[in-house]
């Protein structure tokens, strides 16, 4: 089996959930004797990032992978039209690339692209069609726009999705059209693949929503052996973004700190930030990101959009009580693990009450809760996944072929 993995671009630091999939999914996979094909955009190296990475090589002996020397500066721009810019120049050196060496690609068997951008889910699906294969999206989050969309039967998909954009997202005529004509292009697209997702409310949505062929997969972790003491009173959070709720710990900070001095926060992903009682490391390398984890005492993560949270899962794998926002995919996931405490989305106050509770814990409570929180991940490895993915390989190849 041959399966060719395009991957626009890719994260060099591994700090997404995404590129620590792509990894150890192409790892394993490999491991498992699958010919596998990288078609990526390498701004960093004249080598493939992602077997740099796996096998610590500098890939002139690699076969399988197909890469492009991009420089740092190309990716630095500075407003939505110089990013989107950017891309499409990236994107026209991918397909330059690609046609240069179709006669060697055509022997895949599928194309993988392994996240559901449309940028990436519509070039994957240009070069599918190039060669003549089935392609296979992984959801590593089912867009907004598609989940918040309403759909009007008798509209059809076009009419409704312009309803959507003029009378409830109130845009103009013109951006109304061109949004619609974008994302009716798209969810034809994702019908006609096939699609991965990683959770049963993404999974649900995408089947009877969107009458798209979805199988549904999970992610997995791979903890390194960290043995070192940990601070009941230390909370942890890992984010970036409004999606994953940053803006919510910074005003949750303050909020703490006022009623308990004793409390310390620990932030990766935000680099500046300023306050007492707080460190903020930005992007870190993944043995420290997992020596902070394991040295905290609580983890939290007031996601307002998710689809299956590695860093949870990590986190929880560390033995860390976590408190998350009630939000369908996390739920679909993580509902039945006792460690994990869900407070209502947006609520800070619930979000501030539910931190001290854990606090307040005696050490026989919180013992019992770190002793869950391991339980609640054993079944989430890297090897399985794999063979879940072969397993999905194979059931496509063998009807769809």
């Amino acid at each position: 089996m041959r399966i060719l993995f395009v991957i626009p671009w890719f994260n060099l630091e591994m700090t997404t959930g995404n590129s620590r999939r792509i990894l150890h999914l192409i790892k394993y996979l490999r491991l498992s004797g699958i010919d596998i094909y990288v078609l990526e955009i390498t701004p960093y190296s004249k080598y493939s990032n992602v077997l740099k990475l796996l096998f610590n090589i500098d890939g002139d002996d690699v076969k399988p992978t197909v890469d492009i020397h991009v420089h740092d500066y190309v990716l630095s721009g500075k407003s939505k039209i110089q990013n989107y810019t950017i891309r499409l120049w990236l994107m026209a050196l991918l397909f330059f690339k690609f046609i240069r060496l179709r006669k060697t690609l055509l022997r895949v068997d599928l194309v993988h692209v392994p996240d559901s951008a449309v940028e990436w889910v519509l070039f994957g699906y240009f070069v599918s069609k190039l060669i003549g294969q089935n392609l296979v999206i992984t959801f590593q989050l089912v867009p907004r726009y598609l989940k918040e969309f309403t759909y009007y039967g008798n509209y059809g998909l076009f009419r409704s999705l312009l309803h959507n954009y003029l009378n409830i997202k109130r845009y103009g005529l013109i951006r109304a059209i061109a949004y619609s004509l974008i994302v009716w292009i798209y969810v034809n697209v994702i019908k006609r693949a096939h699609a991965i997702a990683l959770n049963r409310y993404d999974y649900d949505l995408l089947r009877e929503k969107f009458n798209v062929n979805a199988y549904l997969s999970w992610n997995g972790i791979s903890k390194p052996a960290i043995m070192e003491g940990f601070d009941r009173k230390r909370v942890i959070y890992i984010g970036r973004d409004e999606r994953k709720g940053l803006m919510d710990i910074l005003k949750l900070i303050p909020m703490v700190l006022s009623k308990r001095q004793d409390v310390n926060f620990v932030l990766i992903g935000p680099g500046n930030v300023k306050f007492r009682n707080t460190r903020a490391f930005g992007v870190v390398s993944e043995f420290d990101k997992w020596r902070l984890m394991c040295s905290s005492g609580i983890f939290i993560l007031p996601s307002y959009h998710d689809s299956f949270s590695i860093t949870l899962a990590e986190a929880l794998s560390c033995g860390l009580p976590s408190i998350i926002y009630d939000i369908p995919e996390l739920r679909s996931i993580y509902g039945n693990c006792d460690a994990i405490i869900t407070t209502k989305r947006g609520d800070l106050q619930s979000l501030k009450d539910t931190l001290f509770k854990l606090l307040n814990l005696s050490d026989e409570e919180y013992s019992e809760l770190r002793r869950k929180a391991v339980g609640c991940v054993d079944r989430f490895n890297w090897v399985n996944v794999a063979k879940r993915e072969l397993e999905i390989y194979r059931e496509i190849l063998t009807k769809y072929a």
